[in-house]
């Protein structure tokens, strides 16, 4: 499955789905006079000021040994918050730090690092941090607040689109002194304070006195900067390996203590999925975190399994699991009628895809916001009315949301049971399919496409084509499978497999049809969501807005929901927000899984005492595991 901004830095990816985009709303109580360590608004910060480190950590785990990991492409840069290349994979986790970081076992919270206080005024329209005094570069220059201001102003000018949605309403970045960083608002936005403190820290001399509008064209240039690897060796964009950096200031920092174990770290690139899952079964790396379930069931056995020299196991999460699914560009004419992005949503049979293809391993997807308490799962609340009023609905396109929508599940809309569905699926399966069909081929028929000479077509004798873009021809079995469907309606599908260059390429500048992308995971709504759903990201090449949003009503439940000034607020706007973007038919849903599925080395070791809570698995393992002595 494919995540939003595909590149081979998933680690980097995940550090900000557990960092960067955390949700805290802004209260009255955090009105601090003075700096606090930490920042949380939902509740009370579980870590008192004197902690000594995370739970969820071996603070006595060895610092020895070496990992190697595989990342899938090859990269071609060392920055990974520039848009354009494929930057080395764990490269902005393990080099650069933040000014504060979240724990894995909070939704909410921020603990200080480089800074090592924060200061919320002014009813939040000012946020001030203040500079661990003892924080440096990997060059050994402590980092200063010009650092900070100099991060921040080239990341927003020249980094990738997100950072210009993130801090959109920062109206001035002002050093107060050298260890003192002010940021003014615009306008109230309560998630601000955790959006900044989750902003990578570097050097102006990763530039080498260049002019901040060349950051975007670093390529290999070695960055200086603040997290606790070094670059060792790389080769050709095909592996690199990091090292401990033995003069990280931070080694003994609460929030760093038992993190971080691995002299180095040593990455692999592959091209193929399937050549990767022989690789680590023949020991040519170390840890796998697998995505596929009949990979999982089928594949991970043979002789190092059999002698325990790899070990698969299921570790489970609390994550938001998002959404995932077929993504429509409705930028195309063919997927602009609602009515047919419904249609080619009734063609998608997930019960027989389950259990023929994926083992009974899933669960169908039913919110943008799955396994949250922003899930519109619920029956709709008066508030919720109310927001859906106020950003332009009227009270009948409103009476259509008074139940939590449901894609089609060909058990529910027969009424069968799940028991007599295990028992009886042959006898009703095709029934059903053909019940959701006949809703398709109607709905269809309403937007202007009928059957006529072999093929959909629309009044002007066009037949409806279109192609599904794939990376690394991963999802073929799904895709067969869902254009079988599709095509007893007429309706060509062809699948377009390419490698991950030209797949990100093509992302950026909204060049396809549809494709499969898994929105990141959160367990609190934000900021995100600007650039992923509202009107003024839709045509900026390289933003989230993979869609194509371009939606009133959507703008101002955005709106609505980074000024929430509470929890009750916050649920209610992003539940209106999920109610809108299920019934608009942007993606054709698929599933999700409770657990993390990893094979790895057996002389890897893993603190089973406490587990973290809200995590990923590629970071969790890198930062918390260690190597045993038969390494």
């Amino acid at each position: 499955m494919k995540k939003i901004r595909l590149t081979n830095n998933l680690l980097a990816l995940a550090v900000y789905i557990v960092g960067i985009f955390s949700k805290n709303v802004y209260s009255n109580t955090n009105n601090m006079l003075e700096y606090s360590y930490g920042f949380s608004n939902h509740s009370s910060l579980k870590y008192k000021k004197e902690f000594n480190s995370f739970d969820y950590v071996n603070v006595n785990a060895p610092k020895q040994g070496a990992v190697t990991l595989s990342a899938s492409g090859l990269f071609d840069k060392f920055n990974p918050f520039s848009l354009k290349g494929e930057a080395a994979p764990a490269i902005s986790f393990l080099m650069f730090d933040t000014l504060m970081v979240s724990s894995m076992d909070e939704e909410a919270s921020i603990y200080g690092l480089i800074a090592d206080g924060i200061k919320v005024e002014n009813n939040g329209m000012n946020i001030l941090f203040h500079i661990n005094p003892n924080a440096q570069f990997s060059n050994k220059d402590k980092i200063i607040a010009d650092d900070i201001k100099f991060s921040f102003e080239t990341l927003f000018s020249y980094g990738t689109p997100a950072f210009k949605f993130l801090y959109a309403d920062i109206e001035r970045c002002s050093v107060i002194n050298n260890q003192t960083i002010s940021f003014k608002l615009k306008k109230n936005n309560p998630e601000m304070p955790i959006l900044l403190g989750g902003m990578p820290i570097f050097s102006p001399k990763w530039l080498n006195n260049k002019n901040p509008k060349e950051f975007s064209n670093l390529t290999f240039e070695q960055p200086i900067a603040s997290g606790p690897y070094l670059i060792d060796n790389y080769y050709q964009g095909r592996n690199i390996t990091y090292k401990i950096n033995p003069n990280y200031w931070a080694r003994n920092h609460p929030v760093r203590r038992g993190m971080f174990n691995f002299n180095k770290i040593h990455f692999e690139t592959y091209q193929d999925d399937i050549a990767k899952l022989e690789a680590f079964k023949s020991g040519a790396f170390n840890v796998l975190v697998e995505y596929r379930a009949k990979n999982w069931v089928k594949s991970y056995n043979g002789k190092n399994f059999d002698n325990k020299s790899l070990i698969k196991e299921e570790f489970r999460h609390k994550n938001g699991n998002g959404m995932q699914g077929f993504v429509f560009n409705i930028r195309k004419s063919i997927f602009k009628d609602i009515k047919v992005r419904e249609a080619l949503t009734l063609a998608l049979d997930f019960e027989w895809m389950n259990k023929q293809l994926f083992y009974n391993s899933y669960t169908r997807l039913n919110s943008y916001f799955t396994n949250t308490s922003y899930a519109a799962t619920i029956e709709i609340n008066s508030l919720e009315k109310e927001y859906l009023f106020k950003a332009g609905l009227n009270q009948q396109d409103i009476e259509k949301f008074k139940l939590p929508n449901t894609y089609p599940s060909f058990k529910s809309d027969i009424g069968i049971k799940n028991n007599d569905f295990e028992h009886k699926d042959k006898e009703f399966s095709a029934l059903v399919l053909r019940n959701n069909l006949l809703k398709a081929q109607k709905l269809l028929k309403e937007a202007g496409w009928e059957y006529k000479n072999g093929a959909l077509r629309n009044k002007q004798n066009k037949e409806f084509i279109f192609e599904i873009l794939d990376y690394g021809g991963s999802l073929s079995r799904v895709i067969g499978a869902y254009a079988r469907n599709l095509n007893k309606l007429g309706i060509e599908v062809k699948q377009r497999t390419v490698d991950a260059a030209i797949y990100q390429k093509r992302l950026e500048k909204f060049d396809f049809d549809m494709i499969s992308v898994r929105f990141p995971d959160t367990n609190s709504p934000g900021n995100e969501l600007i650039e992923r759903f509202s009107s003024k990201s839709r045509n900026i090449q390289g933003s989230d807005n993979l869609i194509g949003v371009d939606n009133k009503v959507i703008d101002n439940i955005l709106s609505y929901i980074i000024s929430s000034k509470d929890q009750k607020e916050l649920s209610a706007s992003t539940r209106a927000l999920d109610r809108i973007l299920l019934n608009e038919f942007y993606i054709i849903p698929h599933w999700y899984s409770g657990v993390h599925r990893i094979g790895y080395s057996s002389f890897l070791q893993y603190y089973k005492t406490q587990f973290p809570l809200f995590y990923s698995a590629e970071p969790w393992i890198i930062s918390t595991w260690w190597a045993g002595l038969d390494n």
